[in-house]
């Protein structure tokens, strides 16, 4: 089963991405496909043994559009063949709105000025023919779409404007050579034309928009490398560098691929990762990422991956995808997108058939079935939910977060319970030192542990190195004789006198008298170790996993969005509640085993989990939803729903509350599309006339109905403001 993502051309309203849906699910070999009208593509999944590209793009053609497949699943050409298209549709868009505008307005003042001013010349009927035709080319092309769906059988919003303003003019040609005294539509023919097309014009722009997130991250890629090839420089285009090369990177330079540090020092911008704007220090073997920027000195790293294999590609290839998913909430409007337009065109007919046989006469007639085939638009319906995904998840992978699909983005805000790991989650991963007995015990237990690998170790010699920060090479010399004893410490010797750094064991094995009340380390809320001199207990050091700065306030943050956070943890008891305490978290499940875990989590309703996406793997996948403190790593973008890129748990109430604001800005957005249809087309159809009412100028239906389009655009590009 191949899964891929296609750009469609051609489509243009909601019944359009509709009927592209259709015909791609009814096709033999297909699994699934979705279709996003905001960014134009096509989410296929489909058996290559059984149906092939070709005769899926033929299916598409057939039904009036255009499927464009993928050359590789990575940052491809025809993203930015995509790009350059849309720039050259702008221009030509631009130019045919121009043309509109500059003969629809005169038409219509030179129709309309007379009931302003009584004594302003009427146009006559040749004189508005001439400027009506200009308007017409200018919008040939809802004529060239509108009628060509109609014939497939799959009519769309362009076929109403086209039916709508083709009967208005062929009527009033017809009145016009005929001689009848009856009113000429020219003018409404010219306005409903222009107003669609302004609405269209600045509905285009705001869906550019929408995606201009994931455009911008497409363009952070680097064109070019500075290859090191037998001792000299050249640089290649970025296709041209392969695994195992070595690349030059100079200051202010990006990194073009992915690799690790071979030679040279720098700190390295990794905002577009990770959304964390403080560089990361790299040095001899440190990773480096494609697209980040080295901000001070060169450096040379070996490749390790290239093009669509890089981290970089990954998350755009992420984003991409999250936003050719449907949601959930989306289905509603779907279906009724999907039978919206044949429903619209039975409507107008019945109006125009009940009109006449009331004997309203044919103009009345007329301009109510032309008023409701112009006022009913399926694009606002069809828009809500789709633009409303691409701007969230773009704004998404500016801040860090990534969501996999749109259905993860929608559920994420119905989550009730968090569960956190605790060990590089809740707190950094790293022990630090919290509290020694004097600055003599650190000293000793400095020299001891100089030599040693121990997580322990590294946490005391950094203490050592704050406290004698002055003097720190004469105050911690470098012993020659020492001997790591598994399980228990460190022995070392000093100009012939004996330390020991270690636990309770250590000590009792070597007769070193503990203090009255120390306990084993197993019992406590973290790690004690004792430090000896010749026998002689000298003093305590504690060390324990630091919680991470921002714990506390993220759990208080889920707490005020009314979720209930749990900690899951191995760890004792005792451990397990102090680290609890302190970030603020009353639900606690300590001293499990992985299976412990994952029947917690599955127990637990509307639960997600946050693990460190690589040892909670099985968690993450059997929570609701699981997300990730990834940092990037590609273990950590395969298991989970939501991957957080910077390594800060103040992201997971942000994306809860992202996942909030875009289902409520989607719900006000489907909200007043339905209301606008529902109120809009009676009164189009004439209702207000029993009451004494006006009727509304097929013109001005024009209007109502792009502005509809438009309005639910914008609300949804307000969701790029979310901070």
């Amino acid at each position: 089963m191949k899964s891929t993502i296609c750009k469609v051309k051609g489509m243009h309203c909601a019944a359009c991405s509709a009927a592209v849906e259709r015909t791609l699910n009814s096709q033999g070999g297909v699994a699934a496909a979705a279709v996003n009208l905001a960014s134009e593509e096509a989410r296929i999944d489909f058996d290559e043994a059984v149906v092939s590209e070709d005769e899926l793009s033929l299916a598409v053609k057939k039904a009036g559009y255009t499927l464009v497949f993928p050359a590789s699943s990575g940052i491809s050409d025809m993203e930015k063949d995509s790009e350059d298209e849309s720039r050259r549709e702008e221009r030509r868009e631009k130019i045919r709105l121009s043309v509109a505008v500059l003969f629809a307005v005169p038409l219509f003042v030179l129709c309309m000025g007379h009931m302003v001013f009584p004594s302003f010349p009427h146009a006559g009927g040749f004189l508005q023919l001439f400027l009506c035709l200009p308007v017409l080319a200018a919008g040939s092309g809802f004529f060239l779409r509108g009628f060509r769906s109609l014939f497939h059988g799959t009519p769309n919003m362009d076929s109403l404007v086209a039916v709508g303003s083709g009967v208005s003019f062929l009527y009033s040609l017809y009145n016009l050579f005929s001689g009848s005294s009856h009113s000429y539509y020219f003018d409404s023919v010219a306005m409903i034309i222009t107003f669609v097309m302004v609405g269209k014009y600045i509905e285009s722009g705001s869906k550019r928009r929408a995606g201009a997130s994931i455009k911008a991250l497409i363009k952070m890629a680097p064109s070019t490398a500075t290859v090191i090839v037998d001792g000299g420089s050249v640089v290649r285009d970025v296709s041209q560098v392969f695994e195992g090369d070595i690349v030059l990177v100079k200051p202010g330079e990006k990194i073009p691929t992915d690799g690790l540090v071979v030679e040279g020092e720098a700190e390295v911008n990794e905002s577009m990762l990770t959304g964390e704007s403080v560089p990361v220090h790299k040095a001899d073997g440190s990773a480096v990422y494609a697209a980040t920027i080295n901000t001070n000195s060169s450096f040379m790293y070996r490749v390790t991956k290239t093009g669509a294999d890089t981290v970089f590609s990954g998350i755009i290839r992420m984003v991409r995808e999250a936003q050719s998913t449907k949601a959930p909430i989306s289905r509603l409007a779907d279906r009724v997108a999907g039978v919206f337009v044949p429903v619209v065109m039975t409507i107008a007919a019945i109006v125009f058939v009940l009109w006449m046989t009331s004997g309203r006469g044919l103009q009345f007639s007329l301009t109510c079935a032309v008023s409701v085939l112009v006022i009913a638009c399926p694009c606002s319906l069809g828009l809500a939910t789709p633009i409303a995904i691409v701007t969230a998840t773009g704004r998404g992978a500016n801040l860090g977060i990534l969501f996999k699909s749109a259905e993860v983005l929608e559920n994420l805000g119905r989550m009730k319970n968090v569960m956190f790991d605790k060990t590089g989650t809740l707190t950094t991963g790293h022990p630090v030192v919290t509290e020694f007995t004097d600055r003599e015990t650190l000293r000793l237990a400095a020299i001891a542990e100089g030599n040693s690998e121990h997580p322990f170790s590294r946490a005391v010699l950094d203490k050592a190195r704050e406290v004698f920060s002055d003097d720190y090479e004469v105050q911690i010399p470098a012993v020659k004789y020492f001997t790591a004893v598994p399980g228990q410490g460190i022995i070392a010797r000093l100009d012939g006198r004996r330390i020991l750094a270690g636990n309770r064991r250590l000590m009792e094995e070597r007769e070193v008298k503990l203090p009255d009340g120390a306990a084993s380390w197993a019992d406590l809320p973290d790690a004690e170790i004792y430090v000896s001199l010749d026998s002689v207990f000298k003093g305590t050091i504690r060390v324990m996993d630091a919680v991470r700065p921002e714990s506390a306030e993220a759990v208080k943050a889920l707490k005020d969005l009314g979720l209930t956070s749990h900690m899951l943890t191995g760890d004792n008891a005792v451990t397990a509640r102090d680290i609890a305490d302190e970030c603020g978290i009353s639900e606690v499940h300590a001293s499990l085993l992985p299976e412990d875990k994952l029947r917690i989590v599955r127990e637990t309703e509307r639960s997600m989990m946050v693990g460190d996406g690589i040892n909670d793997a099985p968690s993450l996948e059997a929570a609701d939803i699981g997300l990730a403190m990834g940092g990037g790593t590609d273990v950590a973008i395969s298991s989970a729903d939501v991957v957080i890129m910077k390594d800060d748990l103040g992201a997971v109430p942000v994306s809860v509350r992202l996942s909030r604001a875009t289902i409520g800005n989607i719900k006000m957005s489907l909200f007043w599309a339905f209301f606008y249809n529902i109120l809009g087309i009676p009164i189009a159809a004439g209702a207000l006339t029993f009451f004494g009412g006006p009727l509304l100028d097929p013109m001005l239906c024009a209007l109502c109905m792009s502005a509809s389009s438009v309005s639910v655009v914008l609300n949804a590009l307000r969701l790029r403001k979310f901070k």
